[in-house]
């Protein structure tokens, strides 16, 4: 990512169903703390929390979500499975919002590097983005 605001990166899939899980697996890496940092008073660990979301049929799924639907924001590898995916259009999300970060970023921090892995009989499917995807919906967390 290259900006501080929140910033979105959203890809789709069209996925043709398959007897194994879809699996979108997020991964990026976490710097430790700054020197001095009280571990104590930190409410989760990350550096830089990024967050999955995918959206399919209806429903929104995060990464890593937990029983009461929020999200991880102690590990820095995130993941969806979907056993049994339906065929169908998936819109997947990453997202980088530092207000949700526990501190306040380095002044010369500007992006933070990721990977992200798909895994199933899918294609990328630019024109579904395009064509239901509009600029402002891309920078929203799900309720």
């Amino acid at each position: 990512f290259r900006s501080k605001s929140a910033t979105a990166h959203t890809s789709c899939i069209l996925f043709h169903g398959s007897k194994h899980p879809l699996k979108i697996v997020l991964y990026w890496h976490d710097p430790p703390p700054k020197k001095g940092t009280n571990y104590a008073e930190m409410s989760h660990a990350l550096q830089y929390d990024l967050d999955l979301i995918v959206w399919t049929n209806g429903m929104t799924l995060k990464g890593n979500m937990k029983p009461d639907g929020t999200f991880d924001n102690r590990n820095n590898a995130e993941m969806v499975v979907i056993e049994n995916a339906p065929v169908g259009y998936y819109r997947i999300q990453v997202v980088w919002s530092p207000e949700h970060n526990q501190r306040q970023l380095d002044e010369d921090i500007t992006e933070v590097e990721y990977t992200l892995a798909i895994l199933g009989n899918f294609e990328l499917s630019a024109k579904y983005c395009q064509k239901n995807i509009s600029q402002s919906s891309q920078l929203k967390y799900p309720d």
